[in-house]
Order: structure tokens, then C-alpha cells, then sequence
């Protein structure tokens, strides 16, 4: 499709062309243009739309840093009582900042408290009720490491049956809800809230195929293993490796550490390293090196001496002439793993992050 950008209109008919369209590389910079070009017109209206195009695209595909930096010119716009019909739509995408903030280290918990209190603010001035505050503290919270907070929000929103036009879809909110059972390791719960999902129950664009992940490799730590098998099949062949999903692929990574299956685990490296590269945020890092980890030690520990590695960028793992050797590729990512679970922790103020290090490579090793 070509796009033109010489007259607002151009710009409008842009905006609205992909307005439902896929995420792509190229719609992001398209929209970019747009905001770019509207701002040349002195368009307000017109850069309001534009933006929300592109938080859109960012958002999708995994490009949290650009979602974030996007967010404020919107709320501004909207408290400054402009655009107001768009009002519903950006608390809407908020959501999708709020629950994004843990995951960046440089992120201060001074910072995430004072945009949490804001969404609260805002929300029940919408009409929410607290039940969706609760679910978005739990994530958060969780994120953090600090799972007791998170338990007494999990207890709270499970607890409210108030609904709102502004909650997760019936398939995201238990999906999301599996995250926090993991970090807790409260498998009895994690298995009966994925039951639906698995059962398709309730769906959407991204649960079940987000979910795959997480029940294969639970399923396996359970001794489930014929169930954890389908299931990591299914994490394959449903999600879209083409785009940045480190934290669902650090999980299969650490599913397939744990069976040995290293062809499998090869394939999903090269579609997903070079994704590091990018501004990834420090918590989808640490879960895809953890993983990777894993992997490396099952490796080593099988008696391989290296790998083959197809990765355009060669910073983001010991790659030399398109090998990988498995020594040193394992000393490097567990400096790797340590750095990012110190800069998580520092800011958090816990060491949440050492044990999710040790409970994993403990699972490898037989420790668990």
C-alpha cells in the first residue's frame, strides 16, 4: 500500500487506513510521518489521531519504551479538554502503559507509584469501582516482586464482581492472572484458572497463544509431561515469532532446556535474539536469558561444545562465524542474567529476581 503526505487529507486517509490494520515495522513509521506532518500543519486534532495510530502499532509490537514516551501528550490533551470523545480510548491504551511500568528497570518505584495513583484518580472518576485497580496493582505489584501486595490485590479483585467499561477482556485478565501464579508458584491455582483458556472458553488476539508457554513448561515441573508436550507445540505454532515476545519465549526456551530438545530451542534463538538489540525492557530480558540459560547449561551439560547460530547482531550472545561456543556463551549469559536481576532488584528493593534465578536453574539442575 502507498501513502502519500502532502495535504491533511493525505494524512487523515493514512490515519484511518490503518487503523485497524496488522502491526508492521512500516505502519510504524507511516503513522510517525503522520504525527510528523501534522504537527508541519499546526493540526492538533490531526496529531491527536495520528498518535493514537501509533501507540497502537508500538504498543503491538512490543515497543513499550515508545508506548510509554507516547502516553503524556495525550492525557495532556485530554485534561486540557480537548478531544474529548477520545476520552474512553486513551484510558484505554493507559492500561497499556500502567501495566508495562515494572518491566523497566529505569522506571523509579516513586514514579510507578505516582502514575498508579494517577490511573486510580482517573479511573474512578470514570466510574470504575476499585475492582480493576486491584487487578492492575496485582500485575504490578507482582512484577515487582512484591508478592505479598500482590496477594492482598489478587484477594481483593477476585473478591469484587463489579465490572467496568474498562476492563481487560475475559480472556487477558486470567491469562494475566496465570503470571502471578507462576511468580507465586501456586501451580493448584495456576492449573484451574488456565483450564477455560485451554478449553477456548474465552479467547482473544493474543489468549490462548500467550498462554502456551506458561502451561507447557508448568505442565512439565508438574510431571504432566504428554500435556506440556502439546502445549509447547502449540506455543510454537500460534504466536508470531516475527515480532519481539521474549517473555513468553523465555519460557519455551526454559521448557525446552528442560526436555533437551535443542533443535527446537536453536530455532527459537535465532528468530528471537536479535530482538535484544531493540530497547527491550530489563523484565522480558531477564525471562528471555534466564531461559536462554537454561538452555545453554542443558546444553553443556549434554556435552556439547557449541552450537550454529543465525543472528544478524553479534553483541547479543558469543557468535563467531555463525557458531556459538556453549563455554562461554554460558559464562557470559549469567553475567548477563545477574546484571539484569541487580537492576531490577536495586529498584525494586528486594531480591525477587536472585530467587527466580535460583528456583530456575534449580529445576534444571534436579534442585527443585
Amino acid at each position: 500500500m502507498s501513502f502519500e503526505f502532502n495535504t491533511k487529507e493525505d494524512i487523515e486517509y493514512n490515519i484511518y487506513s490503518l487503523q485497524y490494520a496488522d502491526e508492521s515495522e512500516e505502519n510504524e513509521k507511516v503513522l510517525q510521518k503522520c504525527i510528523q506532518k501534522a504537527q508541519l500543519f499546526k493540526d492538533k486534532d490531526l496529531e491527536f489521531d495520528a498518535r493514537l495510530g501509533y501507540l497502537r502499532q508500538v504498543n503491538w509490537l512490543n515497543k513499550k519504551e515508545k508506548a510509554i514516551a507516547t502516553m503524556p501528550w495525550l492525557l495532556k490533551r485530554i485534561d486540557e479538554g480537548h478531544n474529548q470523545d477520545s476520552a474512553h480510548t486513551v484510558l484505554w491504551m493507559y492500561k497499556w502503559i500502567i501495566i508495562n511500568l515494572s518491566d523497566f528497570a529505569a522506571i523509579s518505584l516513586s514514579q510507578i507509584d505516582q502514575l498508579l495513583n494517577d490511573m486510580e484518580k482517573r479511573f474512578l472518576d470514570h466510574g470504575t469501582g476499585m475492582r480493576i485497580i486491584h487487578y492492575f496493582r496485582m500485575i504490578v505489584n507482582s512484577d515487582l516482586g512484591n508478592m505479598s501486595q500482590a496477594l492482598e490485590h489478587m484477594k481483593l479483585y477476585l473478591k469484587d464482581n463489579k465490572s467496568c467499561d474498562l476492563d481487560d477482556c475475559k480472556a487477558c485478565q486470567p491469562n494475566n492472572l496465570l503470571d502471578v501464579y507462576l511468580n507465586l508458584k501456586d501451580f493448584d491455582n495456576f492449573q484451574k484458572k488456565a483450564k477455560p483458556l485451554l478449553a477456548r472458553t474465552v479467547t482473544c488476539k493474543e489468549v490462548p497463544d500467550f498462554t502456551y508457554s506458561k502451561t507447557a513448561m508448568v505442565n512439565y515441573i508438574l510431571g504432566k509431561y504428554d500435556v506440556a508436550t502439546e502445549q509447547a507445540l502449540l506455543a510454537r505454532k500460534k504466536i508470531n515469532l516475527k515480532k519481539a515476545v521474549l517473555k513468553e519465549m523465555g519460557h519455551l526456551l526454559s521448557y525446552y532446556a528442560l526436555t533437551k530438545e535443542f533443535v527446537k530451542g536453536r530455532t527459537i534463538l535465532e528468530k528471537q535474539l536479535d530482538f535484544c538489540a531493540h530497547t527491550q525492557p530489563e523484565l522480558f530480558l531477564f525471562r528471555f536469558y534466564l531461559g536462554t540459560l537454561m538452555f545453554f547449561k542443558a546444553l553443556q551439560g549434554a556435552g556439547k561444545k557449541q552450537i550454529k547460530l543465525n543472528i544478524a547482531s553479534q553483541n547479543l550472545i558469543p557468535v563467531q562465524d555463525g557458531v556459538c561456543k556453549v563455554p562461554e556463551a554460558v559464562t557470559w549469559l549469567e553475567q548477563q542474567v545477574q546484571s539484569l536481576a541487580d537492576k531490577l532488584n536495586t529498584r525494586n528493593g528486594n531480591e525477587f529476581y536472585n530467587e527466580e534465578k535460583v528456583y530456575y536453574l534449580g529445576l534444571l539442575e534436579g534442585r527443585v
